[in-house]
């Protein structure tokens, strides 16, 4: 019965693929042309594929698909990237087949309205004991990019017994993360400074950097990639509130830039290089826009929903 469930679960994938396909088909032939050709070229290729998926196992099928999802997005890698270097691409247009997992840093993304909290999966006082919990709703999203954004509260709270433990009390969460997305591509965000009134309350956040660096490491064992934010934050701290911790909302658009700037920039390739294909930095751009001279002050509603955060947990 399982087995005879898991295939009508792919008949049900195969066959909204194709419905797709076949869609686009009729729309590319009354546009005729070159361009038409190409694409047909591609649609018959994708039926092709998908008809071949059909005689395999469930899980094969969802393993070719999520293939599939990551070569069509490295394809496109080098044109978002340009675009977003010049300007040109709304970085809210990228945020497709992803999944954020994180604390209230990463809830800002919700309650500013930039992402649905379908797939900013961020809860207040969260940390990176919290990740496996998050595997269930994971997988019915199946993403071929996932974010995190955890540490801060793990700091305050002493997970793993200070930086230097830090590092294998998050491995086996992070293996779990990969053992069940063994497909989709893993991003940590590094922890972002913490300043005053917050900063002077508790001598853990001097050591940022060294939690940072065994993260870094971590990353770098475990193949997961390490987004660097801490530059962008510091050339921003006019888009700190209050309390030294969040941010007010015209962060995040530069923070969701520096995201995906760092994951066009880790697929630079050897072949780009061959190419000669210029790599540029992915703080490009990255500059202060709005915030306050003081670096401590946000709209009232930014800060009352900072003073909601502190007292639920970072």
């Amino acid at each position: 019965m399982k087995r005879r469930s898991g295939s009508f679960s792919t008949w049900i994938i195969i066959a909204a693929c194709v419905l797709v396909v076949i869609g686009a088909a009729v729309i590319l032939a009354r546009r005729g042309g070159a361009a038409a050709r190409e694409q047909s070229k591609e649609v018959e290729e994708t039926i092709a594929f998908l008809g071949d998926l059909e005689k395999g196992d469930p899980q094969d099928v969802r393993d070719a698909l999520s293939s599939r999802k990551k070569n069509q997005r490295l394809a496109e890698r080098e044109q978002n990237r340009q675009a977003l270097i010049d300007g040109t691409i709304d970085v809210w247009s990228l945020f497709t087949d992803y999944a954020i997992i994180g604390d209230s840093r990463a809830e800002g993304f919700i309650d500013y309205g930039f992402l649905s909290e379908d797939r900013v999966l961020a809860v207040k006082g969260e940390g990176i004991d919290n990740t496996e919990a998050w595997i269930p709703k994971l997988q019915a999203l199946n993403p071929s990019v996932i974010f995190i954004v955890y540490g801060t509260n793990d700091m305050g709270n002493g997970v793993g017994a200070g930086w230097d433990g830090y590092k294998e009390h998050c491995r086996p969460h992070l293996q779990a993360l990969k053992q069940a997305f063994p497909n989709a591509d893993i991003y940590f965000n590094s922890i972002m400074p913490v300043y005053d009134p917050a900063y002077s309350k508790n001598g853990v956040w001097a050591e940022i950097d060294l939690y940072n660096g065994v993260l870094r490491d971590l990353c770098a064992e475990e193949d997961i990639y390490f987004i660097d934010t801490n530059e962008v934050a510091a050339q921003n701290m006019g888009m700190y509130m209050e309390d030294g911790i969040h941010f007010i909302s015209d962060f995040y658009e530069i923070w969701a830039r520096n995201m995906w700037l760092q994951v066009y920039d880790m697929s630079y390739t050897e072949e780009d290089a061959a190419a000669g294909n210029e790599k540029e930095t992915f703080l490009d751009g990255l500059t202060e826009t709005g915030g306050t001279e003081d670096g401590q002050t946000g709209t009232e509603t930014e800060n009352t929903w900072a003073a909601n955060a502190d007292d639920a947990g970072l």
